[in-house]
């Protein structure tokens, strides 16, 4: 697995260890020998992890239709937030492509484009951009 680099990080990103132990940062420290990143289990455990020993968790389409995308047409994957608002997610070459619309009478508007997204983190700091408050469920 890849590493991650701190300022890469949020809290609130899902993680995994080296081991593949799926966790979400509480917090992040900087110490004179690195950072350590505080994290979570999904079971509950806190624990801490050196910077070297975070990595992504890959964006699949199990996890998509985990967090309420279902498949489309025009997308991969698409979720409506709202009347107005819907996201769709596209996998091409080098990723996943986010695209957030706005629906005005029957006419779309296209918002933001992401392209290049891989891993959970990436969709996390993407939907905050957009000012969308989605829990991710991994």
């Amino acid at each position: 697995m890849a590493q991650l680099k701190i300022n890469d990080l949020s809290v609130g990103d899902w993680v995994s260890d080296k081991n593949g132990i799926i966790a979400q940062i509480r917090g992040m420290e900087c110490w004179s020998d690195g950072y350590v990143i505080n994290v979570q289990t999904k079971a509950g455990t806190i624990t801490n992890l050196t910077e070297a020993g975070v990595c992504p968790i890959p964006i699949t389409p199990e996890i998509l239709e985990k967090n309420g995308f279902v498949k489309n047409d025009a997308y991969l994957h698409k979720i409506d937030i709202d009347d107005n608002i819907t996201i769709g997610v596209r996998r091409q070459s080098d990723g996943y492509m986010f695209e957030l619309k706005r629906e005005k009478r029957r006419i779309g508007e296209l918002l933001a484009i992401i392209r290049g997204l891989r891993n959970v983190h990436q969709l996390q700091h993407a939907l905050r951009l957009a000012g969308v408050e989605k829990e991710i469920v991994v």
